[in-house]
C-alpha cells in the first residue's frame, strides 16, 4: 500500500490530475449547494423576522388602510438595512372578508446571489416569506342599552 501512494504522490503523467479534477467537480457542487442553501436559510430566517413584524404594524391602530402600509413599509425599510445591495419585493394587503378587513398580509422575496454554486451555473437562489396578522376588526358586537325606569329602583326618577 505504502508503495501504491508513494507511486500516485509521483505519477506526473496527467492521467489522476484529470480524474481528480472531474471528481472534484461534483465535491465542489455538492460543499457549495450547503453553503449557499446555508445562506438562503439564514435569509430566510431574516426576512421572515421582518415580515412578521410589518404584519402587525400594518394590522395594529384604526387609521386608514394605506397609512398603516405606508407605516409598515417605513418600519420594514429599517429593518432590513442590514441587507444592503439585495433586491427584495415587499408586498403589504389588506385580507377581507364580507368587504371587512379582517387581517393584513404581508410577502417579501428576494434573489440570494451564490458563491461555490455559481462554478455549475447557479447564481441565484429565490427565497420568499408569508406573514398574516390579524386585526381584530373582524369581531362583531351586539351592544344593547336597558334602562329600568320602574318604582323598583330607587332614588330619583330620570327625566
Amino acid at each position: 500500500m505504502l508503495t501504491f501512494c508513494r507511486r500516485f504522490l509521483h505519477d506526473r503523467k496527467g492521467g489522476v490530475a484529470i480524474a481528480l479534477a472531474l471528481a472534484m467537480v461534483p465535491l465542489l457542487g455538492a460543499a457549495g449547494a450547503a453553503i449557499d442553501y446555508g445562506r438562503s436559510i439564514d435569509m430566510r430566517t431574516k426576512m421572515q423576522k421582518v415580515a412578521d413584524i410589518a404584519a402587525l404594524k400594518a394590522a395594529q391602530g384604526n387609521e386608514p388602510f394605506e397609512t398603516r402600509r405606508r407605516s409598515a413599509l417605513a418600519l420594514l425599510e429599517s429593518e432590513m438595512h442590514e441587507l444592503v445591495g439585495l433586491n427584495y419585493q415587499p408586498i403589504i394587503v389588506p385580507i377581507m372578508e364580507d368587504d371587512r378587513e379582517v387581517a393584513v398580509g404581508v410577502t417579501i422575496s428576494t434573489a440570494v446571489p451564490t458563491t461555490l454554486m455559481r462554478l455549475v451555473g447557479i447564481t441565484t437562489v429565490d427565497v420568499a416569506v408569508e406573514s398574516r396578522a390579524e386585526n381584530g376588526r373582524n369581531e362583531r358586537f351586539d351592544v344593547a342599552f336597558v334602562l329600568d325606569t320602574t318604582g323598583s329602583m330607587a332614588g330619583s326618577r330620570l327625566d
